[in-house]
């Protein structure tokens, strides 16, 4: 696995930044060799993210032996869809996935799960989905996600954040290091 410890805190930053700003797109640091390996923003995430204290589930083709890396270096524990604190998804049967996926309680809403959906390309072009919302001081566009079915993500993502505080938060990765944060709190429509 790529080992960034260095980065954590850079991307700590980066990801906090997208997180509290949503529409942000930001970009991971690693060092240069490391940037050969397309899935490097998904070990990246991984280890700014997991810990001994949490579980993660991993999910698509190609990603065999990720689980088992993420869980030597980080020391977190496999579980399953429906259990696990942290999604490592690809883009296949997406919807199904988040909504199996934890959504915390009306006593700890802080236990639902966080989704890192790793996909192609984020481009700066926007889509038709607008986001709005704490951070957001007007309106932003959801930016165009190569290979991600926007509806049904749509519909997916609104089911799984009907209830607030209840919810899911939303990490999309790309192999360009880029980063787009979507928390529980941001409502997402069509734009007319």
């Amino acid at each position: 696995m790529i080992e960034n410890k260095s980065f954590n805190q850079l991307n700590f930053r980066t990801l906090l930044n997208c997180m509290s700003l949503p529409g942000t797109i930001g970009i991971l640091e690693c060092d240069p060799e490391d940037k050969k390996n397309p899935l490097v923003s998904l070990y990246l995430c991984a280890q700014v993210l997991l810990d001994p204290e949490v579980s993660f589930f991993v999910s698509g083709i190609g990603l065999d032996n990720v689980s088992k890396e993420i869980a030597t270096t980080t020391k977190a524990f496999l579980s399953t869809n429906e259990s696990a604190d942290y999604l490592f998804l690809l883009n296949e049967d997406l919807p199904t996935k988040i909504e199996r996926a934890k959504k915390g309680s009306m006593e700890s809403p802080e236990k639902g799960a966080t989704c890192l959906i790793y996909i192609p390309t984020i481009s700066q072009e926007p889509s038709s989905y607008v986001l709005t919302g704490p951070g957001i001081e007007n309106f932003t566009l959801f930016p165009t996600i190569e290979h991600l079915n926007m509806p049904m993500f749509y519909q997916a993502f609104a089911k799984v954040n009907s209830e607030f505080p209840l919810g899911i938060d939303f990490i999309f990765i790309d192999s360009w290091l880029q980063i787009f944060c979507i928390p529980r709190t941001v409502k997402m429509k069509r734009k007319v």
